[in-house]
Order: C-alpha cells, then structure tokens, then sequence
C-alpha cells in the first residue's frame, strides 16, 4: 500500500463517519422538531420577560 492510498482510504473513512452523524442528526431533529426550541434554551423561554422599569427609573434621577 502506497501512502496515497492509506491517505484517501482514511479521508472516504472519515467523509463516510460523518455523513452517518449527520444522518442521525437529521434522524434526531425530524423527531423532535416541534417539541423543543433548536437552540435547546426551553426553560428560559418559559420564564417571563425580566422587568427593567424600576431600574429605568433609578438610572434617571
């Protein structure tokens, strides 16, 4: 074996390992499209907006 060819077997390794994480991911996202926000912050979107009146207020005066 030439080292050409163990070059070009590890990057068709490496290409094929990653087109199959990609698939998986894809796998992944179809099933939980939907039910969880892709930025993966889901309480925080649940918490209600922070009040920053009385702070306004203080940076005024």
């Amino acid at each position: 074996m030439t080292w050409a060819y163990t070059c070009r077997c590890e990057l068709e390794r490496k290409r094929a390992k990653e087109e199959e994480h990609k698939r998986l991911f894809q796998e992944w996202l179809k099933q939980t499209q939907g039910r969880v926000p892709l930025d993966g912050n889901s309480e925080r979107k649940m918490l209600p907006a922070p009040d920053f009146t009385a702070q306004r207020h203080l940076l005024a005066e």
